[in-house]
């Protein structure tokens, strides 16, 4: 026992700091320009040995290779099996060799039948958000997993992989197709892959989640060494059945203008303060993003379009598409106040969690530890310096007035002006975007139109710099080893871009089947629309079978649950998923 939890331990500390981060060596090395990709299957067969801790029951794999590149390229991952999906384990422990058992069971599934889960964490991840007892907890849930019969791989780098997008989809495509490739000598159903993150990692499985077997990551698969065919000549995919994507930080090509529209044009301080040429910049961001969400066609549950139109105030916070947001930050609230036990004290975490974009508020009456003795006085609370909160005691319903009360008092804009492609190249955003050859990178497109269409009104202010618009132009303009500007790597790294006509890949690719989407609405990071605009698009998707969304009231951390611990939750929908007998 003590010697899995360490094995397990090592990993996870060390997976946090690398997990697609790697070494800067990966795009000076690598070329897809050959006309023929010739598979190294040889380097590419599993041989490892497997490790087996008798009091557990679980066998376990570190650092295995899933790529077929030189040492300096090479990505790797680690796997935990049941036991009792194994034969030839030493039942006294240690390192041994092993084969599959047909005749292997564990929770509801058999060794032909288990599902195979994967789960992505992200250098991002680690600048946006704390960890607290990350260690423990996901200690914790590969336990709960094992325990469920669930076969579970974390694909991390070797500290070698590439870190820019789309290299970390990649790998976790190619991380697929190697266990694909191994089936072989593998337990568990190919068939029954899902892919889980959160945050930036969210976006990693939705983003596999969307866009299985895209031709367009095969120049990036073959620079990376991946099985692109199996042992036998037969094509591999990258298709998975189901994603689980906890806070999904999605949408980046209009992340800067959601931001602004949802948070930032409610807020007039810093580099929105009145008299500032971001403070126009803003407002112009905010615009922006209605005429993209006009265009993405969504509709709700009853084919209604979801539309934005300019209010009596003079901004654009009214429509069928605001009124679609409103209603489900209540609905995190009212399942807050019907599931809650009262008295309720809550949680002192507020602060607890500092990254780049700022401080994540909690969605709460206050930081402290006040006890509310029934759900009206929590409402009241909220409504201590104004009335936003219609509270029906009789039914124990609320009713939010408006989005900019919300913000106002939940979720206020935390980071500045260009949130996610800072002005100065400073959001873990710009990393991601980044080459080698040039570390950080501007990415937003949408962004460098206003500035370049702006220019002149910009210029009016005193703090306007003249350098920005071209920096922005040339940065877009910029290509990795693949040849791939920046404009197309964003592409391969939203997971809309496989969903939504308004895109070029709409179609294009196989989506799973299955999808659970969770976020907090209280924190600040990353606005409202990311993880809404996902289960929106999915929901229009027929390849979809169901899309199990929800908005989380209380809650500040990544993996937010209304109710219960994420592992427990997530093999509960794993094994509703695979009850459908076509699964």
């Amino acid at each position: 026992m003590k010697r899995f939890k360490k094995a397990l331990a090592l990993f996870l500390a060390f997976g946090m700091a690398v997990s697609f981060a790697g070494c800067d060596r990966l795009e000076e090395n690598i070329s897809s320009e050959s006309d023929e990709y010739r598979q190294s299957s040889a380097d590419l067969t599993f041989q490892g040995t497997w490790n087996y801790d008798q009091e557990t029951g679980v066998c376990w794999q570190t650092g295995v290779p899933f790529t077929a590149t030189n040492a300096q390229m090479q990505e790797t991952l680690t796997v935990y099996i049941p036991g009792t999906y194994m034969k030839g384990l030493k039942q006294s422990g240690g390192s041994c060799e092993a084969v599959p058992d047909e005749n292997g069971k564990a929770g509801a599934y058999t060794t032909g039948t288990a599902p195979i889960t994967f789960f992505v964490e992200t250098e991002e991840d680690g600048a946006r958000y704390a960890a607290t007892d990350q260690n423990d907890k996901s200690d914790k849930a590969i336990e709960k997993y094992l325990e469920s019969g669930f076969i579970v791989v974390h694909v991390g780098g070797s500290g070698t992989g590439e870190r820019s997008a789309p290299w970390g989809a990649a790998a976790l495509k190619a991380a697929i197709r190697w266990y694909r490739f191994n089936s072989d000598v593998l337990p568990g159903d190919t068939e029954r892959i899902f892919v889980c993150g959160t945050g930036s990692g969210g976006n990693l499985a939705a983003v596999a989640g969307a866009s299985g077997d895209s031709e367009l990551y095969t120049p990036y698969l073959e620079a990376l060494g991946a099985a692109m065919t199996g042992k036998n000549g037969e094509p591999l995919s990258d298709a998975v059945c189901g994603a689980a994507c906890w806070s999904p930080i999605t949408g980046l090509d209009a992340a800067d203008a959601a931001y602004e529209w949802n948070m930032g044009q409610y807020d007039r301080a810093g580099t929105r303060a009145n008299g500032t040429w971001t403070a126009a910049l803003s407002t112009d961001l905010a615009e922006g993003y209605v005429d993209y969400v006009n265009q993405l066609d969504f509709k709700d549950e009853q084919g209604n379009p979801l539309r934005l139109i300019k209010s009596a105030k003079g901004i654009y916070n009214a429509g069928s598409y605001y009124r679609y947001l409103l209603a489900e930050v209540e609905s995190a609230l009212n399942a807050f106040l019907s599931e809650t036990q009262f008295p309720y004290t809550p949680a002192n975490t507020a602060g607890t969690a500092q990254g780049s974009a700022g401080t994540i508020v909690q969605p709460t009456p206050s930081g402290s530890a006040t006890t509310y003795a029934t759900p009206r006085d929590y409402a009241d609370a909220l409504n201590a310096d104004m009335k936003w909160i219609n509270y029906n005691a009789t039914t124990n319903k609320a009713k939010i007035i408006s989005m900019e009360a919300f913000i106002q008092h939940c979720k206020n804009a935390s980071a500045d002006v260009c949130a996610f492609d800072g002005l100065k190249r400073g959001t873990a955003e710009n990393k991601l975007f980044g080459t080698n050859a040039d570390e950080k990178l501007h990415f937003d497109a949408m962004l460098s139109s206003l500035l370049q269409k702006n220019e002149e009104k910009y210029r009016t202010y005193s703090d306007w710099s003249d350098t920005l618009a071209g920096d922005f132009a040339a940065d877009l303009k910029t290509a990795d080893t693949i040849g791939s500007a920046v404009p197309h790597r964003l592409e391969l790294y939203e997971p809309l871009y496989w969903l939504s006509g308004y895109y070029a890949g709409y179609g294009q690719a196989k989506t799973a089947a299955h999808w659970r989407i969770r976020a907090a609405v209280g924190q600040s990071a990353v606005p409202l629309t990311a993880e809404t605009n996902l289960a929106l698009a999915l929901r229009q998707t027929n390849a979809v079978k169901d899309v199990d969304f929800a908005e989380v009231w209380q809650q500040s951390g990544t993996m937010a649950e209304r109710s219960g611990d994420p592992a427990a939750n997530l093999a509960v929908w794993i094994d509703q998923c695979l009850d459908d007998p076509e699964n």
